[in-house]
């Protein structure tokens, strides 16, 4: 619904648009593919942020896949890892 309007007329009909009903929605899912794995996907279920990130994703489906699965390489690229992913897989993984 969009709102159109002065402040004190804005909710009167004609100020009020309401977008048709197209009968599709929209959805957000993450999905985890290597060379020899695919993870499952995973439904996002609001606004996918850095806090929102770790919670939904990396602890419950990254984090268990890395410790069974480890792989001798950097997480991320410093230009651009999450300020909020820094030390998620310090004890996972060691760096020679």
């Amino acid at each position: 619904m969009r709102l159109y309007g002065s402040r004190n007329k804005r909710f009167e009909d004609q100020c009020v648009y309401e977008p048709p009903n197209r009968g599709y929605g929209q959805v957000m899912v993450w999905g985890g593919i290597t060379t020899d794995h695919r993870k499952a996907l995973v439904h996002i279920p609001a606004v996918l942020n850095g806090a929102n990130y770790v919670a939904t994703i990396l602890q419950p489906h990254v984090a268990p896949f890395m410790q069974s699965h480890p792989t001798p390489q950097p997480i991320a690229s410093w230009s651009h890892k999450l300020t909020s992913q820094d030390n998620k897989f310090g004890d996972i993984h060691t760096w020679p």
